[in-house]
């Protein structure tokens, strides 16, 4: 996927964020597979590793209980593959209310920053989950990455 569409403090980006529903994953950093044979992509086999840099945001993503039913708080996790060991890093979870690069706001709670990993079965991973995200949009922003030169990652979120 490419960076975060649009000029900086663009009002809104060219493209649609992309819509998270329960039990299909929206990748929010990665490339399609050389293997892949059909869009949309539904499992991980179907992503291959994006290489991101510093300063970087992804491609947005919207909820259907913040935009269609407002009394609904959804519950979203979010899932980091990386292709080796990346360092200390810190990816924020950011979140607005309109869909533009100026309007994300990292919220103060910790748990909207990644900063641990874990070597699991080899892979390195990191996993949070949020229960109060409330916004409209959201993405994900590349504060700090030590190895980010030789490192690459796919990022995807899912509504629980």
């Amino acid at each position: 996927m490419p960076a975060y569409p649009g000029a900086a403090g663009a009002f809104s980006s060219p493209s649609s964020p992309n819509l998270v529903v329960s039990g299909q994953p929206v990748w929010l950093f990665g490339t399609p597979a050389a293997t892949l044979t059909q869009l949309p992509m539904v499992n991980d086999a179907d992503v291959a590793f994006e290489a991101v840099t510093v300063g970087e945001a992804s491609i947005a993503f919207t909820l259907p209980g913040s935009r269609d039913f407002p009394s609904i708080v959804p519950n979203i996790g979010f899932e980091i593959d990386f292709n080796g060991n990346p360092g200390a890093i810190s990816i924020q979870i950011q979140e607005s209310d309109t869909d533009g690069d100026g309007f994300y706001i990292t919220p103060s709670p910790a748990a909207f920053t990644i900063t641990a990993v874990s070597l699991v079965n080899g892979r390195y991973i990191a996993r949070v989950d949020i229960g109060t995200f409330g916004a409209r949009f959201g993405r994900l922003l590349v504060s700090s990455f030590a190895n980010a030169a030789t490192v690459k990652m796919k990022a995807k979120v899912t509504l629980n």
